[in-house]
């Protein structure tokens, strides 16, 4: 474990640990590299709203969280649990694309995989899948490699950081890239990998996302073209009704979520009436796409369990600096 002591314990005794200390610093060193590598891409940043109407993954068909609703004067409010959408109307307003790192809010209790408050670097832009996987592995190249190069001291002493590092640098080639239809083909003898959700969906456990990775003997794994059901309606669907969409999977299992939107606001709401969400609640959403229609592409990335392959810890509750329940209790 990276965490000497069990993650409940209390800021006064988590203050005092080396290792609450060293995830400050990364999550630092994280932060400027990521606004460097978007830069140099030309992206902007984009001063988003923590708060709003339209939550980007509801309790709906191909949703796996909550979102977080507050009250602010009697007005019915929701944590963003992601940034995506006031970043595709960013990118109706730059030329290249824009990011966003900061906290995402789910209404989920903490446990090895989920916390309900996280650190999550999005971005947006023009393109198709295809850009959004290359850019996603430009990007943890670079953090990778930076990281190591700016804190090669503390973490050499951690038990397996620089394997994992090299490896990835001697990692010449483009990750795997696996449809899920294939992957439900190469794991179809081992019980427990994939799961039917909502109306007759597929998707992938967290063991079976473990298993995969076993199996094909890769550290980094792109699943992509999942039944358009088992994801958030946002996602484009291609010609065979998959969903044009794809998670990397890497140490705790998924690390980064990304996909292809739709283009118009009449694909949009065909997609809405599948996962049997009402249109009026994102009437905005829907007319932004009539308005300027636009081919954007985009991916999320939660920061904690990048940190998590990076440590070799997999229980992402020990990187967290400020811990928060699903209510947003918590110390200090």
């Amino acid at each position: 474990m990276f965490i000497s002591e069990h993650y409940k314990e209390n800021w006064k005794s988590r203050i005092k640990m080396k290792e609450i200390a060293l995830c400050a610093d990364l999550y630092d060193s994280i932060a400027e590299l990521t606004f460097n590598f978007f830069h140099k891409k030309g992206f902007i940043w984009l001063p988003v709203s923590p708060t709003t109407k339209a939550v980007s993954s509801p309790s709906a068909l191909g949703s796996d969280s909550k979102p977080v609703q507050v009250k602010i004067n009697e007005n019915s409010l929701f944590l963003i649990d992601s940034a995506q959408f006031q970043l595709e109307y960013g990118c109706r307003l730059c030329n290249k694309g824009c990011f966003y790192f900061m906290h995402s809010f789910r209404f989920e209790e903490p446990d090895y995989r989920h916390l309900s408050q996280f650190i999550h670097s999005e971005a947006e832009f023009m393109g198709e899948l295809k850009d959004v996987i290359k850019l996603v592995e430009q990007y943890i190249r670079f953090l990778t490699r930076n990281l190591k190069k700016k804190h090669f001291d503390k973490l050499k002493k951690i038990d397996g950081v620089l394997e994992r590092v090299e490896k990835l640098e001697k990692k010449k080639n483009s990750f795997t890239v696996i449809a899920f239809d294939d992957v439900e083909k190469i794991l179809k003898k081992i019980n427990g990998c994939i799961e039917i959700v909502g109306k007759n969906a597929r998707t992938l456990t967290p063991f079976g996302e473990k298993q995969l990775l076993k199996k094909i003997g890769e550290e980094f794994i792109w699943v992509t073209h999942w039944d358009k059901l088992s994801v958030p309606f946002y996602q484009a669907i291609n010609n065979e009704e998959k969903a044009i969409n794809g998670d990397l999977l890497f140490g705790i299992g998924e690390v980064v979520g990304a996909g292809q939107r739709h283009n118009s606001g009449a694909k949009l709401k065909i997609a809405m009436e599948d996962h049997e969400l009402d249109c009026y609640d994102y009437q905005w959403y829907i007319e932004m796409k009539e308005m300027v229609p636009l081919q954007t592409s985009g991916f999320g990335m939660g920061v904690e369990r990048y940190l998590a392959w990076l440590l070799g810890d997999y229980d992402i509750r020990n990187f967290v600096i400020f811990t928060r329940n699903r209510n947003q209790e918590g110390e200090p």
